[in-house]
């Protein structure tokens, strides 16, 4: 279990930093503009 877990929670950390950089922070973008959200 502790490594399913573990596994689970690797890949998604990753991924969330990535589409940051990539997009130039769409967490942030999209959380202020809610012209992307809508």
């Amino acid at each position: 279990d502790d490594r399913a877990a573990h596994d689970l929670l690797r890949p998604l950390q990753p991924p969330p930093p990535r589409r940051v950089g990539a997009r130039g922070g769409v967490r942030g973008a999209g959380h202020r503009r809610p012209g992307r959200a809508v």
